[in-house]
Protein backbone atom coordinates (compact mmCIF):
# COMPACT_ATOMS: atom_id res chain seq x y z
CA UNK A 1 0.00 0.00 0.00
CA UNK A 2 0.97 3.67 -0.09
CA UNK A 3 3.54 4.93 2.38
CA UNK A 4 1.83 7.40 4.73
CA UNK A 5 4.47 9.22 6.72
CA UNK A 6 3.92 10.22 10.34
CA UNK A 7 5.37 13.71 10.06
CA UNK A 8 2.95 16.49 9.14
CA UNK A 9 3.08 18.50 5.94
CA UNK A 10 1.50 21.93 5.69
CA UNK A 11 -0.56 22.78 2.62
CA UNK A 12 -2.27 26.18 2.57
CA UNK A 13 -1.96 26.36 6.36
CA UNK A 14 -3.43 22.91 7.02
CA UNK A 15 -1.49 20.11 8.69
CA UNK A 16 -1.79 16.78 6.92
CA UNK A 17 0.11 13.57 6.38
CA UNK A 18 2.36 12.90 3.43
CA UNK A 19 1.44 9.91 1.26
CA UNK A 20 4.06 8.63 -1.16
CA UNK A 21 3.25 6.55 -4.23
CA UNK A 22 5.38 4.61 -6.67
CA UNK A 23 4.74 4.83 -10.44
CA UNK A 24 1.52 2.99 -11.35
CA UNK A 25 0.55 2.56 -7.70
CA UNK A 26 -3.12 3.25 -7.02
CA UNK A 27 -4.78 5.11 -4.19
CA UNK A 28 -8.30 3.82 -3.60
CA UNK A 29 -11.34 6.05 -3.66
CA UNK A 30 -11.85 5.23 0.03
CA UNK A 31 -8.84 7.44 0.85
CA UNK A 32 -10.89 10.55 0.04
CA UNK A 33 -14.08 9.57 1.85
CA UNK A 34 -15.35 10.99 5.09
CA UNK A 35 -14.67 14.63 4.32
CA UNK A 36 -10.94 14.27 3.76
CA UNK A 37 -8.86 16.16 1.26
CA UNK A 38 -5.92 15.18 -0.95
CA UNK A 39 -3.53 17.78 -2.33
CA UNK A 40 -0.83 16.88 -4.85
CA UNK A 41 2.59 17.81 -3.53
CA UNK A 42 4.91 16.29 -6.16
CA UNK A 43 4.61 14.19 -9.29
CA UNK A 44 1.82 13.47 -11.78
CA UNK A 45 -1.26 11.31 -11.19
CA UNK A 46 -4.26 10.21 -13.22
CA UNK A 47 -7.91 9.96 -12.19
CA UNK A 48 -9.03 6.67 -13.74
CA UNK A 49 -12.69 5.77 -14.18
CA UNK A 50 -13.75 2.24 -15.15
CA UNK A 51 -17.08 1.76 -16.90
CA UNK A 52 -19.40 -1.17 -16.36
CA UNK A 53 -17.78 -2.68 -19.47
CA UNK A 54 -14.34 -2.40 -17.84
CA UNK A 55 -13.31 0.34 -20.25
CA UNK A 56 -10.94 2.93 -18.81
CA UNK A 57 -11.40 6.67 -19.21
CA UNK A 58 -8.86 9.05 -17.71
CA UNK A 59 -10.84 11.97 -16.30
CA UNK A 60 -7.87 14.20 -15.51
CA UNK A 61 -4.15 14.36 -14.95
CA UNK A 62 -3.22 15.86 -11.58
CA UNK A 63 -0.11 17.94 -11.02
CA UNK A 64 1.40 19.75 -8.00
CA UNK A 65 -1.12 22.17 -6.53
CA UNK A 66 -4.18 20.22 -7.66
CA UNK A 67 -6.63 18.99 -5.05
CA UNK A 68 -9.05 16.08 -4.83
CA UNK A 69 -12.34 16.23 -2.96
CA UNK A 70 -14.62 13.27 -2.39
CA UNK A 71 -17.30 15.07 -4.43
CA UNK A 72 -14.90 15.48 -7.35
CA UNK A 73 -14.69 11.72 -7.79
CA UNK A 74 -18.36 10.83 -7.37
CA UNK A 75 -19.17 8.60 -10.31
CA UNK A 76 -21.40 5.66 -11.19
CA UNK A 77 -18.19 3.90 -12.18
CA UNK A 78 -15.18 2.79 -10.20
CA UNK A 79 -12.78 5.72 -9.73
CA UNK A 80 -9.23 5.63 -8.43
CA UNK A 81 -6.10 7.74 -8.36
CA UNK A 82 -3.02 6.28 -10.08
CA UNK A 83 0.49 7.65 -9.87
CA UNK A 84 2.08 8.28 -13.26
CA UNK A 85 5.44 9.16 -11.72
CA UNK A 86 6.78 8.97 -8.20
CA UNK A 87 4.26 11.15 -6.40
CA UNK A 88 3.45 12.53 -2.98
CA UNK A 89 0.16 13.89 -1.68
CA UNK A 90 -1.00 15.58 1.48
CA UNK A 91 -3.89 13.78 3.17
CA UNK A 92 -5.89 16.04 5.50
CA UNK A 93 -8.99 14.90 7.37
CA UNK A 94 -11.88 17.05 8.56
CA UNK A 95 -10.43 17.89 11.96
CA UNK A 96 -7.15 19.03 10.44
CA UNK A 97 -8.99 21.25 7.97
CA UNK A 98 -11.19 22.90 10.58
CA UNK A 99 -8.48 23.76 13.13
CA UNK A 100 -6.03 26.08 11.45
CA UNK A 101 -4.83 29.60 12.09
CA UNK A 102 -5.24 30.51 8.44
CA UNK A 103 -8.74 29.18 7.83
CA UNK A 104 -9.98 32.11 5.67
CA UNK A 105 -6.97 31.88 3.35
CA UNK A 106 -7.28 28.10 3.26
CA UNK A 107 -10.92 28.09 2.22
CA UNK A 108 -10.27 30.80 -0.36
CA UNK A 109 -7.46 28.65 -1.78
CA UNK A 110 -9.73 25.59 -1.92
CA UNK A 111 -12.54 27.52 -3.59
CA UNK A 112 -10.31 29.06 -6.26
CA UNK A 113 -8.51 25.79 -6.93
CA UNK A 114 -11.75 23.81 -7.15
CA UNK A 115 -13.24 26.44 -9.49
CA UNK A 116 -10.19 26.24 -11.76
CA UNK A 117 -10.25 22.45 -11.83
CA UNK A 118 -13.97 22.41 -12.62
CA UNK A 119 -13.37 24.75 -15.55
CA UNK A 120 -10.58 22.45 -16.74
CA UNK A 121 -12.88 19.42 -16.48
CA UNK A 122 -15.58 21.20 -18.49
CA UNK A 123 -13.07 22.06 -21.21
CA UNK A 124 -11.97 18.42 -21.31
CA UNK A 125 -15.57 17.32 -21.91
CA UNK A 126 -15.82 19.90 -24.69
CA UNK A 127 -12.61 18.62 -26.27
CA UNK A 128 -13.54 14.94 -26.36
CA UNK A 129 -17.17 15.62 -27.24
CA UNK A 130 -16.85 18.12 -30.09
CA UNK A 131 -13.32 18.27 -31.56
CA UNK A 132 -11.71 16.03 -34.14
CA UNK A 133 -8.71 13.85 -33.29
CA UNK A 134 -6.07 16.37 -34.36
CA UNK A 135 -7.64 19.22 -32.40
CA UNK A 136 -7.97 16.96 -29.34
CA UNK A 137 -4.27 16.09 -29.36
CA UNK A 138 -3.20 19.68 -30.02
CA UNK A 139 -5.44 20.93 -27.21
CA UNK A 140 -3.88 18.38 -24.86
CA UNK A 141 -0.32 19.42 -25.77
CA UNK A 142 -1.08 23.12 -25.35
CA UNK A 143 -2.96 22.58 -22.09
CA UNK A 144 -0.21 20.45 -20.57
CA UNK A 145 2.43 23.00 -21.58
CA UNK A 146 0.50 25.81 -19.90
CA UNK A 147 -0.12 23.73 -16.79
CA UNK A 148 3.54 22.72 -16.55
CA UNK A 149 5.19 26.08 -17.23
CA UNK A 150 2.57 28.80 -17.04
CA UNK A 151 3.62 30.21 -20.42
CA UNK A 152 4.06 29.22 -24.06
CA UNK A 153 6.82 29.98 -26.52
CA UNK A 154 8.29 28.27 -29.56
CA UNK A 155 11.27 26.08 -28.79
CA UNK A 156 10.30 25.10 -25.26
CA UNK A 157 10.44 21.48 -24.12
CA UNK A 158 7.36 19.65 -22.85
CA UNK A 159 7.65 16.63 -20.57
CA UNK A 160 5.14 13.84 -21.24
CA UNK A 161 5.52 11.50 -18.25
CA UNK A 162 2.33 9.62 -19.09
CA UNK A 163 2.28 6.73 -21.58
CA UNK A 164 0.84 6.98 -25.08
CA UNK A 165 -2.02 4.75 -23.91
CA UNK A 166 -2.74 7.21 -21.08
CA UNK A 167 -2.81 10.14 -23.50
CA UNK A 168 -5.01 8.23 -25.95
CA UNK A 169 -7.47 7.37 -23.16
CA UNK A 170 -7.56 10.97 -21.95
CA UNK A 171 -8.33 12.48 -25.37
CA UNK A 172 -10.60 9.53 -26.32
CA UNK A 173 -8.78 8.34 -29.44
CA UNK A 174 -7.14 5.01 -30.13
CA UNK A 175 -3.38 4.51 -29.91
CA UNK A 176 -2.89 4.35 -33.70
CA UNK A 177 -4.78 7.60 -34.25
CA UNK A 178 -2.67 9.32 -31.60
CA UNK A 179 0.52 8.14 -33.30
CA UNK A 180 -0.66 9.37 -36.71
CA UNK A 181 -1.55 12.80 -35.33
CA UNK A 182 1.79 13.15 -33.56
CA UNK A 183 3.63 12.14 -36.74
CA UNK A 184 1.64 14.68 -38.77
CA UNK A 185 2.41 17.47 -36.29
CA UNK A 186 6.09 16.60 -36.52
CA UNK A 187 5.99 16.47 -40.33
CA UNK A 188 4.43 19.94 -40.35
CA UNK A 189 7.30 21.19 -38.19
CA UNK A 190 5.02 22.08 -35.28
CA UNK A 191 6.58 19.71 -32.75
CA UNK A 192 9.79 17.73 -32.53
CA UNK A 193 9.88 14.45 -30.63
CA UNK A 194 13.07 14.40 -28.55
CA UNK A 195 12.46 11.02 -26.91
CA UNK A 196 9.61 8.87 -25.67
CA UNK A 197 8.62 11.32 -22.94
CA UNK A 198 9.74 14.71 -24.28
CA UNK A 199 8.66 16.87 -27.22
CA UNK A 200 9.77 20.32 -28.32
CA UNK A 201 7.05 22.82 -29.16
CA UNK A 202 8.60 24.07 -32.40
CA UNK A 203 5.96 26.54 -33.61
CA UNK A 204 3.48 27.63 -30.98
CA UNK A 205 1.64 30.09 -33.25
CA UNK A 206 0.76 27.54 -35.93
CA UNK A 207 0.10 24.80 -33.39
CA UNK A 208 -2.45 26.93 -31.53
CA UNK A 209 -4.30 27.58 -34.79
CA UNK A 210 -5.20 23.88 -35.01
CA UNK A 211 -7.65 23.97 -32.10
CA UNK A 212 -10.77 26.19 -32.12
CA UNK A 213 -10.78 26.46 -28.32
CA UNK A 214 -7.28 27.89 -27.96
CA UNK A 215 -8.60 31.17 -26.52
CA UNK A 216 -10.62 29.34 -23.86
CA UNK A 217 -7.68 27.11 -22.98
CA UNK A 218 -5.29 30.00 -22.52
CA UNK A 219 -7.66 32.02 -20.31
CA UNK A 220 -8.55 29.13 -17.97
CA UNK A 221 -5.12 27.56 -17.70
CA UNK A 222 -3.17 30.80 -17.36
CA UNK A 223 -5.45 31.65 -14.46
CA UNK A 224 -4.76 28.28 -12.87
CA UNK A 225 -1.02 28.74 -13.41
CA UNK A 226 -1.27 32.06 -11.56
CA UNK A 227 -2.87 30.25 -8.60
CA UNK A 228 0.15 27.95 -8.53
CA UNK A 229 2.54 30.88 -8.69
CA UNK A 230 3.86 30.08 -12.17
CA UNK A 231 4.89 32.92 -14.45
CA UNK A 232 2.62 33.68 -17.37
CA UNK A 233 5.24 35.42 -19.47
CA UNK A 234 8.00 33.90 -21.49
CA UNK A 235 11.39 34.26 -19.82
Amino acid sequence: GPNELAHPLSVAGVQGRLIQLRPQQRLAHSMISGGSLLAVHDGVLAIDAMSSKSERQILDFLMPGDIVFEAACLSPHKVSLRAITIASLTHAVGAEMSHTDSAPQFWQFLFEQAEAQLARANIHQLIIGHLDAEARVVSFLLALTLRSSGYLRSGMLLSLPMSRDDIADYVAVNHDTLSRVMMRLETLGLIQRINRHTVRIANIEKLSQLTPIWGMLSVVLERQAALRGLGSDSP
